[in-house]
Formats: C-alpha cells, structure tokens, sequence
C-alpha cells in the first residue's frame, strides 16, 4: 500500500474519478443519440410506406414482403418484423397530420447546420482571447452560453393554444395552417419531438395504439419522459384511465393556489386512488383504510406519482389543550407543501371539509415551516356526490380536494358527463408542460 502512495499523486484518485465520470456521461449520450436516431430512421421509413401506399396504391402485402427483404439484406438486425413496420406508419401518419414531426427534424437540422457553420468563428474567436484575462474569455463564453440556451428554451411552449389550433387547423389548407399556427404550433412540434426521442420506441407504439386524441398522447408522453415508467409502468397507467382519473380530480386549487404554484399542482392528485384491499366491495372501517395505506405505503406513494414523502400516520396538533389526529401526512417535494389525507369510509359529507380545514391551519401554524408552501388538503372517500363536493369546494378556504378510492379500474360511463370541457382540459394540459420563462 505504502508503495502505490509512492508511485502515484494523492489527487490521482479523484483525477480517474472525473474521467470514469466523463466516460460513463459519454457512453449514456451516446445511448440516446443512438435512440434519437433510430426513431428518425423509424419515422422516415413509416413515411416511405405511407406515401407509397397513398401514390402507388400498394396493398399490405408489401409491408410483409418489405420485412422479409429487409431481415434477408441486414441478418441480425432486429426491429423490422411485420408488426414494427405497421408500427413505423402508424408513428409517421400520427404526427404528419399535425405536421409536428417533419417541421420538428426539419428545424433539428437547419439548427445542426447553423452549429456547425457558426464552429469556425467560434472557435477563431476563443483563439484570440486565448491570451487575454480569464473575465473578459468568461464574459465571451457566457455571451455564447445565454445563446445557446435561449435557443434551446424555445421547445417550452403554450400548449393549450397550439393543441387547440392543431386540432381546429388540421384539416384546413396548408397555407392557413401556416399563416394561423406560425409560432405556437412550431414550437410544438419542437417539444413534442423532444418528447418522442426521449423515451424508448416501445413507449412510443403504446401511447399511440392506446391513445387516440392528441392531449392524450401529449400527456402520457409528458408522465413517461418525466417519471421514466416502463412498458409495463405505461400500460398499467393507461389501463387504469390515469389520464381521466387527473382530469376528473376535484379541488378548489384555481381559486387557492398561488399562480406559481398553479402548473405543479395541476396534475399531483388523482379523483380515485387505487388501494389494495381484502374484500374490497364490502363495508371497511377507517382505521382498516389507514391500515391498509400504511402496509402498502410503497405503493400508494408509487400510485400519488412519486413526488410524497410519508411524514407519518395519525399525526399529533393540539389546540387548547385539546389533542388532535391526522390521519396520514405527507409532504410533496415538487409543491414543498405538507399535504393532509381525512379518510373517509363512506359518503362524503360536507363537515368533512370543516374538519379538515382546522387541521390545515394547525399544520400551517405549528408544523408548517416560512420557506414551505400553505398544507393541502384531501378528503378521501367511499364515495361523492360530485355536485355537492363542488359546491363544498367554492366555499373553502383553503387548499382542497375531495377524492374516492377504489370507484373504478376503468372509466365507468356515468363519470364521462363529468369530465372537464375541452377549453378545461386545453388549459390544464397547458400548466401541466413548463414553459419558456
């Protein structure tokens, strides 16, 4: 041991350090140039058999034989069975309706070219500074720097306006569509191709064989970049309407949230959570509900969205020497606010949401911290009257929303007249999407 402290510097350890941390950034950028890529040999190729399709007439039996010709030209590649040829049109026809891919690639390699010329004169002009003080080469990096980033901030759109004029505008001219959607919709096209490259292939084929309208799309693109689910994460998300299950969650949040915080809090909370329980059609008492959040509480937070930490189960306030019991407290990173969970076993009723806005000011007078946000509240339920949870809602105060448990694994038909209007959801869709500050 003696010896190697000879033979090599005390700061050799950390020197290979930052260079196996270079390497292993490398060898993950690498992995998702190669993705980006393949996905635009994808998109090319369903646009090739689509347009041939639509000019030639050709029939599906080309798709078959296609396959077959490509697996006998490149043995070994995988990727061009029947089935993820079909899979490259549908990919292709999706978007081409919107125009969001080909102007988004087309956008993507002007921007590349524009790099690549401007690599001369950059690199002429670190040349000369070269030699001059360390503030005035900063001062010409950062100059660069606030460009590039401006550039690439522009992929933040206002959603809500360019999916509307997407969805109005498709079948209209080429040219009103040019002259109508000039900047909101192009940079749509930029964030939804940075949405499609950065998740796999097979995420790609599930949102669009599931999902038929473009919010929806947007959605689970959005949730699947963000929260890196998996195949099997997507589906269950899909199966379980978690689309429909946030847009049909009930709260006061436009009329109590600062406008801050209104594009966070848009999509943290669901209108039914799944909890697993024995039994689960028979009557269950709220100390059983606790229980069974409690021993399940990795999944429960797995199914709130990954952003609660559990603070605890039948949290202790006291007031006039009275003591008081929530029961379940978490706090939610992204919002940096305590969020209080009043289990219900049965109806909603209105004094619910009395009880629960007296816990709400004891949490935001003695646990709440000045750099924390105001505490949320919800009332989860057997079950609601929705019209009467609205209403209980707009006279709330404070922070709220009245959720039930276990209605539905899948959307039952009844809930669909309750579903936000199209201009509702256009805008919830719109704070759910960061924008360009």
């Amino acid at each position: 041991m003696k010896m190697k402290d000879t033979l090599f510097p005390s700061d050799y350890k950390p020197f290979l350090q930052d260079i196996l941390t270079k390497i292993q950034s490398t060898r993950y950028e690498m992995l998702m140039s190669v993705s980006k890529q393949t996905l635009l040999l994808y998109w090319d190729i369903g646009k090739m058999v689509s347009e041939k399709m639509q000019s030639a007439n050709w029939g599906a039996k080309i798709v078959s034989q296609l396959s077959k010709d490509l697996q006998t030209e490149i043995p070994g590649v995988r990727g061009f069975s029947v089935r993820n040829i079909w899979n490259m049109k549908k990919f292709y026809d999706f978007y081409a309706q919107f125009g969001i891919c080909a102007t988004a690639v087309a956008q993507l390699q002007s921007n590349e070219s524009q790099l690549i010329s401007n690599s001369a004169p950059v690199g002429a002009e670190l040349e000369t500074v070269k030699n001059q003080s360390t503030s005035v080469v900063a001062a010409n990096l950062a100059t660069t720097v606030a460009k590039l980033q401006s550039n690439e901030n522009q992929i933040f759109i206002n959603c809500a306006t360019a999916v509307a004029q997407l969805e109005t505008e498709k079948n209209q001219t080429t040219s009103v569509v040019a002259v109508n959607s000039a900047t909101t919709v192009a940079e749509l096209q930029m964030y939804v191709y940075d949405l499609i490259t950065n998740i796999g292939w097979v995420q790609n084929c599930i949102i669009l064989e599931k999902c038929k309208e473009l919010k929806q799309v947007l959605f689970y693109l959005c949730q699947t970049k963000e929260k890196g689910w998996s195949k099997l994460d997507l589906l269950e998300k899909i199966e379980q309407n978690y689309f429909e299950n946030h847009a049909l969650a009930q709260n006061n949040f436009e009329t109590t949230v600062p406008q801050t915080l209104k594009a966070q809090v848009a999509w943290e909370f669901l209108d039914d959570y799944n909890i697993e329980l024995l039994n689960s059609d028979q009557p269950i008492s709220e100390k059983a509900l606790e229980n069974a959040i409690v021993e399940n509480i990795v999944k429960f937070l797995h199914e709130m969205g990954g952003s609660f930490a559990f603070v605890g189960r039948q949290f202790s306030l006291t007031l006039d020497e009275k003591e008081y019991f929530v029961d379940l407290l978490f706090f939610n990173l992204t919002l940096n606010c305590y969020v209080v969970f009043e289990l219900k076993a049965r109806e909603f009723s209105p004094k619910d949401i009395g009880q629960t806005q007296m816990y709400l000011q004891l949490i935001n007078k003695q646990v709440k911290q000045p750099h924390h946000n105001n505490t949320i509240g919800i009332v989860l339920c057997r079950t609601k009257n929705r019209l009467e949870v609205e209403y209980m809602l707009e006279l709330a105060k404070d922070p709220m929303g009245v959720a039930t448990f276990n209605r539905y694994s899948l959307l039952p038909e009844e809930y669909a007249k309750y579903l936000p209007s199209e201009e509702e959801l256009d805008k919830r869709l719109s704070e759910f999407i960061p924008k360009n500050n």
